[in-house]
């Protein structure tokens, strides 16, 4: 941002605009793929700014987000810039932070937006009629920082990509799944993250629009649990077996996609409560694979 004087003639008050303008983030496609909600605690936006208007500066910042036909203004009222005091000071360098304190940030940024539409005006009232030099100048520079405490609540991603699992000709494979009863997956979680996660894989025929068999594993992950202050006190251990049996991967030959579902929740998610990510979490697990071949000896 740049505001520069190269004025003629005299005033008591200066306006520049900010053009109003508009930033695609390119993640309508994404959004569409999940539902649930995410809600972010405590987002800011540093605007940095060096100041040589030896008069008070206001701003005024109009930010809206768009998802959908959904809007969430900013509402952030107009704030004051520091200013130099001639002949002790000719610049003055200095911040402004837009957060949850001043402004609607955010529910702006929990939403989360596909599109970002900004505006604005910066006024410089003198007081009098004067002449402004013409190096006098604002310029600026934004910091966004989200940092990693939130809470989640159901957020469901999911997935489409064609059936891998399918042939062409299953006569001519080596490995045919008439010749299992059933694979089982068994996962062993120490989970230090609060972050819990369940999956399904279903089997989808798109001709038909209909879902031929479908296997879940409701605590692929547990969250560790947190303390008041959202911070994990403990691992959360979690053993979970997915089965698939031999009508799933007889439904295969019948689907041409297959849909991963992903559902997230954080510690405590049903009471809204916020939880840090630290540096010092971790993660372990193992997995073995368990099969049961279905043997004809004659």
């Amino acid at each position: 941002m740049l505001l520069s004087t190269d004025y003629k003639g005299t005033s008591n008050q200066f306006i520049a605009t900010i053009d109003e303008d508009s930033l695609d983030l390119e993640i309508a496609d994404f959004l569409t793929h999940i539902t649930g909600t995410v809600s972010i605690a405590n987002p800011s936006i540093k605007l940095n700014y060096s100041n040589s208007f030896p008069y008070p500066v206001e701003v005024d910042f109009n930010g809206l987000g768009i998802r959908g036909d959904k809007p969430v203004d900013l509402n952030l009222a107009p704030f004051q810039l520091q200013y130099p005091v001639p002949p002790t000071t000719t610049d003055v360098t200095a911040s402004f932070t837009i957060n949850k304190t001043n402004s609607s940030l955010p529910d702006l940024m929990s939403m989360p937006p596909e599109k970002i539409y900004f505006s604005g005006s910066v006024k410089v009232t003198t007081g009098s009629t004067v002449i402004l030099p013409s190096n006098s100048r604002l310029t600026g520079s934004l910091e966004v920082e989200v940092p990693l405490e939130f809470n989640i609540n159901n957020l469901k991603v999911s997935e489409t990509i064609d059936n891998f699992l399918s042939s062409d000709d299953p006569e001519s494979d080596d490995f045919s799944a008439s010749e299992m009863d059933y694979t089982r997956l068994d996962i062993t979680v120490q989970n230090g993250f609060p972050l819990g996660l369940t999956l399904e894989l279903s089997l989808y025929d798109s001709v038909a629009k209909d879902t031929l068999k479908s296997v879940k594993a409701p605590e692929f992950l547990k969250p560790a649990p947190v303390d008041a202050n959202g911070i994990v006190t403990a691992k959360a251990g979690s053993v979970t077996s997915l089965e698939i049996s031999k009508e799933f991967f007889d439904a295969a030959n019948d689907a041409d996609k297959i849909i991963f579902v992903f559902t997230l929740n954080t510690a405590d998610a049903a009471t809204d409560k916020d939880i840090k990510i630290l540096s010092d979490y971790s993660i372990s697990f193992n997995a073995a694979l368990v099969v049961k071949p279905k043997i004809d000896l004659k």
